[in-house]
This record gives structure tokens, sequence and C-alpha cells, in this order.
């Protein structure tokens, strides 16, 4: 997961449009009718403009499980219309998400145990509440992927926030009876273990290219400031970004220690 920064230049046509049904709906909105909350927004002829500003601040991500939603992307309420009818309009409550195997864009490749594989993400939320936020910078600091496994764990250790991960989102598969683990429909882990491999195969190069800590650390720095700086992200970039900052703090304290073994003899 990455942290998600809201736009405050939102196109005027979308202020005036949420502001106008806001309007319309104000009293039934307001007494917590869902329906009428859900009518206000499925009946905007903005979605699509919508839409495209999540994915532009999303850097074409979605906002739980880094898979692209270029083609394809969902208006999620982060607090659900159903329980929270009076933020149904409100732009900073609005969240662009795949499709978490609900729609399959491309055929899902056939795997022993298909059929008990979960749906993830929004679809897996459905209707429901969570605490975790991608626009919570805190939330986010606390985002890990395990070196092994590549699933997702929180630390300083969270157990809300991994209750939303794994039982509401289910970022890291489903766990059944027996301890036997089950992908989601669209391969989260599967991919997020790809990226991993690619991250080392970077590193193992950065070494053979390079030979000394600073150099490498250097490299590293540039990386992220690419990737970081670009207007789209790969798929799974946070995970990405997690390994290379993680390696940066390392190679740097490598510097400070060397640094200060200098200082030592002299």
């Amino acid at each position: 997961m990455l942290y998600i920064k809201k736009r405050t230049d939102i196109p005027q046509e979308i202020i005036n449009a949420l502001n106008a049904a806001k309007e319309s709906y104000k009293e039934r909105i307001s007494n917590g009718d869902s329906k009428a909350a859900r009518n206000a927004f499925d009946d905007l002829l903005v979605k699509d403009k919508i839409r495209a500003c999540l994915i532009q601040e999303q850097h074409g991500l979605c906002a739980y499980c880094m898979q692209d939603i270029h083609k394809k992307a969902r208006i999620e309420h982060w607090k659900s219309l159903s329980n929270n009818t009076k933020d149904a309009l409100d732009y900073t409550n609005m969240l662009g998400v795949c499709y978490g195997g609900d729609i399959a864009e491309e055929p899902v490749e056939e795997i022993k145990g298909k059929d008990r594989r979960a749906l993830c993400c929004d679809a897996a939320k459905g209707n429901g509440d969570i605490v975790l936020n991608p626009c919570n910078p805190e939330h986010m600091s606390k985002i890990c992927y395990d070196e092994v496994s590549l699933f997702i764990y929180t630390e300083p250790r969270d157990e809300q926030l991994e209750k939303d991960i794994n039982e509401i989102l289910h970022l890291n598969g489903v766990k059944r009876a027996g301890g036997a683990f089950f992908d989601t429909k669209t391969n989260l882990v599967y991919y997020r273990r790809e990226k991993y491999k690619s991250y080392k195969s970077y590193i193992e190069n950065l070494r053979q290219v390079y030979k000394t800590p600073e150099e490498i650390y250097m490299a590293i720095k540039k990386k992220i400031t690419s990737i970081e700086n670009a207007e789209m992200y790969t798929p799974f970039a946070g995970a990405l970004l997690y390994f290379l900052k993680r390696d940066l703090r390392r190679y740097k304290r490598q510097i400070e220690l060397f640094s200060e073994s200098l200082v030592t003899l002299h």
C-alpha cells in the first residue's frame, strides 16, 4: 500500500456537480437514507471525471492492493454509503480501486483451489467499514512486507489494521481450516512475490556494477526518486519501494559506521 495525498485542485465541474447533488438530496441524506445517498451518487454525470482524478492522484494504482487500474477502476467510498450517508458525495471519501476479482479484465489463470480463492479490496469490503486508511500517513508508515511470504503486516504491530488487511480486504489472500493458504482471485500475493524477484535482481546487478556502499547507496536513492517522481507507477510499486528504502537505510548506516571508525582511528 502507498500513502495517497488527496487532491485540492479538483476540477470545478466536479465540485459543482457534487454540491448540486448534496443540495438536491440534502434532507434525505441528513436523515440517514442510504438509498437516497446511493441514488445521489449513481445519478452523478461526472463519475468518469471523478474516476480520472482518482487515478491521477493515485498514480494509476488501486488504493488498497496496488494493481493497475488504468483499464477499469471502481469508485470506492472509504466510509461506506450504507453507514455514512453524509459522506456519500464527499470527494475526500472517494478512492479508486480495482474490481478485486469480481469482474476479471482477463481470464484468471486456472490453478488448483481456484474456487476457494477470495475477492479482495472493495469487492471483499462491501458495505462494511474499516479503520485502515490509505490517506492516513501514520497508517501507511506502519505497512511492511515479509521478505519470505510477501505478506503485508504492520510495524509496530497494529491488530486493527492487520484485521482489515487480512479479514476484510484479503490483501494476503485467505487461510482455511488446517492453515491452508489460498491467494486472491487477482493473485495479489503471487504478483508481490514476482515484484520482489525483480527487486532482488536489481540489487544483485547493483552489487556487480558498483563496489562501494556509497555508490550503491546513491544508485538506490536515484531509483527511489525515479519511482516516486513518475506520473504513473508500475503495479505493486509500494512493495518495491519498501525494500529499496530498507536497503537505503542499511547502506546509509554502513557508510556512517565506516566514517565513525575513521574518526576513532584518528
